[in-house]
């Protein structure tokens, strides 16, 4: 039986340590195409909680095989859906580390729902300044990731 992620603290001090929240813009020919998730990697034997999360809270989880160390499974969650569904999880079970990641994050992710047009990243009719914010939003979120010594 699957282990009920979405009660309790768990899975908040788990993407704590091992998740990380995105914002990717990739050029395409007409307008960017904007990706807004998390995801988590695991080691194979370690493939158990990432099907626990899956199953609690969508997503997909793919294997992976880096070119040095052990064969790796990463789970990640792109749909609105569900990562509306995570904003709700993190709403109430907070984050300690990466919690400033968090709430940039779930601005991005809650602005760009709120004013794009059709379910495609990248839709041509998304207004220019959605994906500058969004542009913006990514950079931010890559400052705060930046390993800095305490």
């Amino acid at each position: 039986m699957l282990r009920d992620y979405r009660e309790g603290d768990y899975f908040a001090g788990f993407a704590d340590g091992e998740g990380c929240f995105f914002v990717g813009v990739e050029p395409r020919k007409q307008r960017a195409n904007v990706r807004i998730g998390f995801a988590i990697t695991q080691r194979d034997d370690h493939v158990g909680v990432l099907t626990g999360l899956q199953h609690c809270f969508g997503g997909c989880l793919s294997p992976r095989t880096p070119d040095i160390g052990s064969p790796q499974f990463l789970w990640s969650v792109r749909a609105k859906e569900e990562v509306l569904s995570l904003i709700e999880y993190f709403d109430a079970h907070h984050l300690v580390e990466k919690q400033d990641e968090y709430v940039v994050w779930r601005e991005a992710a809650l602005l760009y729902y709120r004013h794009s047009v059709g379910k495609a990243g990248g839709n041509s009719k998304n207004p220019d300044w959605l994906h500058e914010a969004m542009i913006a939003y990514a950079a931010e979120l890559s400052e705060l990731k930046k390993y800095q010594v305490e």
